[in-house]
């Protein structure tokens, strides 16, 4: 059996020799007649309602009869059904033109056509051509494909206001209630397996049934030479935007093709089996791939045999999209000789992508890429693979991938080959990965040449079933510093601000306080990482300060009730563990039996203070349960399980608000409080630093549940529920959260440190522990770069700070705290608090933990 090849590196290519650049191709441009007639003498109204379609058509008609000419849209809004252009026309849109094509399904007639490389009934493009020569769409205007009315649209890709908004606006849901279809008809076509297919036994009647799903292209030129398209904006197309297939000698110069980045389908051109093509001086910024190379899919692809071949593209931009410049999936055809140079891609899933699968065939040769700028790439920046799978590249929120499985089968017809290309000049600013090479074992990915790059991302190389690659000149930088090295060093600042004991302003004396133990923790994973033991020996240090040598804990009075009082527990459970030492043995004894004890509502909650009764914070629940949890794992106390479930239980049932998914700061079962509604006993308001706490809480406790116990189910359910709220608040600009969650750019609100290292800290490590998806990856990276970038400060030193951290926020007590957003705006803001200071450790060293393990991040 042939043995696979797995990242085999061949500095000298021999053959083909894709260092040595080709010729340019030549392309004939078009000309056109100077004689010009205006839509409006042929009936066009711009009133916005009247369609303008015969009118449009009928002077088309006209000056192509005359031998050819100039057909203007004036200024206006113009709408129109299928507009077919002609020889020798020349469509000009004028400046502040809006030719509008309706959202009439009636007006499109299906026709033979095809989709995504197959021979298909579609319904007829808003504009297309066939069989003609020297035609151009040119002007300052703007066409417009009403694309919104025929796409589905996926759930993940809109926010919960947007998608409501949608549902509302009509159409229907899939069975799973993540996919709006905007009719009963596009939503039966997406059931059927390829229904727009030309097959035996389907006839009009068949077609009709499911038109509504066979959307359009916004522009198709079939078997046409001769094409310019020039200066217009070309936008909300249907499906793909621009297609030209099967023709030649086309020049696309000074556009812009926009379409919503949730739009299915929503590519930017697709050159499918043309020949001598130029792309110049043209924006993208699309749902799909934007600058993409096909020629036909599968076996009806290599049995019409025309590569896309002879091609350039230079000095354009590519704003969102899957990938900027693009080969395949559909390039059973072939495609060969393409120079592409002079872009820039911004914020797109892929740079330089090139796809293809088993089945597709063809041959990619002779692509020539050079001085190409990428920035903020959400996935891999130049990308080879060979298992392509019809999905996004980046996995939305809750899809589950798995690994192709790699096996050796046989060469044939269908087998996809990539070789000799060459990619040099290339500098990329944020990606997760610089480099992904994936060739199949049968066929690997061959005479690849990347030359003279720059690359700030994450990771740099991965390469499977590759022969002949050559890197030559590269260089790569990690795209941040180690997530440790951050925390480490806050650890040192927070050593230094508290050397030998643990007081904060306003104490005459050091207290036995929940904050130390919140730093003390973080430092606890420093350790565990560096295994420095100046951060052991602080941490038995401070804890050794209020535990005496006969377990009693310094300032800790457990009458008083106090949940907060318990959280240090974790610390000496820690002790105890490294050392063996019976005196933290006796104080964690002291905590547990406190828990005993300690006052609850009728439901089974602990109340948060005996001087706050009846109520449940979730604050409490961070302070509480994780030691809890460890207590009863470590002294095999299993029916507390049942226990610490009721918690999380609990506190999701009474605090969780139906409609947001957030849960409010605290929850009276008396109502009696002032700040308590009077129907549901919830506070007023979402503190971000309460849901950091019980988020914190939930992942933390978890790591002592037994494996068969149903309350770890419940909780990584709740935990899953409440992933969805926060992220669904997540700053879109910065990354990080509010002090009031809800509240954006609310007069006063503020983006709060504590509570986003506390959210990031309890999502990385959800996914690391697999209890969460990895789609929440993204929101974990644009969280932690956000509170790196807004609230470390750095030192004259070389240490850092921590800014940006509220205080304190409660409710209740003397003076009164309301719970009103007024209230929470008014408290202090710090640097250097420790609650914000151990979340943020915590959080930077579960980064780390995240990236040795190998996880994302």
């Amino acid at each position: 059996m042939k043995k696979r090849i797995v990242s085999i590196w061949i500095m000298l290519i021999t053959g083909a020799g894709v260092s040595q650049a080709q010729q340019l191709p030549v392309i004939r441009e078009t000309s056109f007649r100077k004689d010009t007639v205006l839509i409006t003498a042929f009936g066009a109204k711009s009133d916005g309602s009247t369609l303008c379609t015969n009118a449009i058509n009928n002077a088309i008609d006209a000056i192509a009869a005359k031998g050819g000419g100039v057909v203007v849209i004036p200024a206006g809004l113009w709408i129109s059904g299928p507009v077919t252009l002609k020889s020798n026309v020349n469509l000009h849109l004028q400046y502040n033109a809006l030719l509008q094509f309706t959202t009439d399904f009636s007006q499109y007639l299906l026709v033979e056509g095809n989709w995504e490389g197959l021979p298909q009934m579609r319904n007829q493009s808003p504009v297309s051509a066939t069989g003609q020569e020297n035609i151009a769409l040119t002007g300052n205007g703007i066409i417009d494909g009403g694309g919104d009315a025929w796409r589905m649209v996926k759930r993940e890709k809109l926010t919960e206001s947007q998608w409501k908004s949608l549902v509302a606006s009509g159409g229907m849901l899939s069975e799973d209630k993540r996919t709006w279809y905007p009719s009963i008809q596009s939503y039966k076509g997406s059931l059927l397996k390829n229904p727009g297919a030309i097959e035996p036994g389907k006839d009009a009647a068949f077609y009709n049934n499911v038109k509504d799903f066979l959307r359009p292209n916004l522009l198709v030129l079939t078997n046409c030479k001769r094409i310019l398209l020039e200066g217009l904006i070309i936008q909300n197309s249907p499906a793909w935007c621009l297609h030209p297939l099967m023709s030649e000698d086309i020049v696309v110069r000074n556009i812009t093709v926009r379409n919503p980045w949730y739009a299915q389908n929503g590519d930017g051109i697709d050159v499918e089996s043309c020949k001598n093509v130029l792309i110049e001086n043209s924006v993208f910024d699309v749902g799909d791939d934007a600058l993409c190379m096909k020629s036909g899919r599968d076996e009806a692809g290599r049995k019409r045999g025309i590569p896309t071949q002879d091609m350039i593209i230079r000095n354009c931009v590519v704003y969102h999209a899957h990938g900027g410049f693009v080969v395949g999936s559909e390039m059973s055809g072939g495609v060969k000789n393409i120079h592409v140079s002079n872009c820039t891609f911004i914020g797109t899933d892929i740079g330089l992508r090139f796809k293809s699968a088993r089945g597709r065939g063809g041959l990619v040769e002779n692509i020539f890429i050079d001085q190409i700028a990428m920035r903020d790439i959400v996935g891999e920046a130049i990308l080879f693979d060979m298992y392509y799978m019809a999905k996004d590249p980046v996995p939305l929120s809750g899809e589950k991938r798995e690994t192709p499985r790699a096996e050796l089968l046989p060469v044939n017809e269908g087998t996809p080959e990539f070789r000799n290309i060459s990619i040099s000049n290339v500098v990329v600013n944020g990606a997760p990965k610089a480099i992904f090479l994936r060739g199949l074992p049968e066929m690997p990915v061959k005479n690849i040449t990347l030359k003279n790059m720059r690359f700030v991302t994450e990771t740099y190389l991965e390469a499977v079933d590759t022969i002949g690659i050559r890197l030559e000149n590269i260089q790569w930088q990690s795209s941040r510093i180690a997530a440790s090295t951050w925390g480490e060093k806050l650890s040192q600042t927070a050593m230094r601000i508290w050397p030998d004991s643990f007081s904060l302003e306003g104490d005459k004396t050091a207290k036995w306080r929940y904050d130390l133990g919140v730093i003390l923790k973080g430092m606890e994973a420093v350790w565990k990482q560096n295994k420095q033991q100046e951060y052991f020996n602080y941490i038995k240090k401070m804890m050794d300060f209020y535990v005496d040598q006969n377990g009693k804990i310094k300032g800790y009075k457990k009458d008083e009730f106090n949940i907060d009082h318990v959280n240090n527990g974790k610390n000496i459970l820690f002790l105890y563990e490294e050392t063996g030492n019976e005196k933290y043995r006796k104080a964690a004894d002291l905590l547990r039996d406190q828990l005993r004890h300690h006052p609850r509502t009728k439901s089974g909650g602990f109340w948060h203070k005996e001087i706050y009764p009846w109520q449940m914070w979730l604050d409490g629940l961070y302070m509480g349960q994780p030691f809890y949890a460890q207590y009863a794992k470590l002294f095999n106390e299993p029916e507390a399980f049942n226990d610490i479930t009721r918690q999380f239980v609990l506190m999701e049932q009474y605090a969780r608000d139906k409609k947001t998914g957030l849960l409010y700061h605290g929850w009276d079962e008396s109502r009696e409080q002032r700040w308590a509604n009077k129907k549901t006993g919830q506070s007023p308001n979402f503190w971000g630093r309460a849901l950091g706490w019980y988020g914190m809480a939930m992942v933390d406790a978890l790591d002592y549940f037994p494996a068969n116990h149903p309350g770890r189910d419940s909780v990584i359910g709740i935990l899953n529920r409440y992933a969805k709220a926060v992220v669904n608040y997540q700053d879109a600009g910065s990354g990080t959260w509010w002090d009031v969650v809800d509240k954006k750019n609310a007069p006063g609100n503020y983006h709060e440190s504590s509570a986003s290292s506390m959210i990031v800290y309890t999502l990385a490590k959800g996914i690391r522990m697999k209890y969460l998806p990895a789609s929440y990856n993204k929101a974990v990276q644009k969280g932690f770069d956000g509170i790196i970038s807004e609230f470390i400060e750095k030192d004259t030193n070389g240490g850092i700070n921590l800014k940006g951290t509220v205080a304190v926020s409660g409710l209740g007590g003397n003076p009164y705290r309301d719970g009103s957003y007024e209230y929470y705006i008014r408290e202090p803001v710090i640097t250097n608090d420790p609650k914000g200071m151990g979340a943020f450790i915590k959080c930077a060293a579960e980064m780390e933990l995240m990236r040795q393990t190998g996880g994302r991040p």
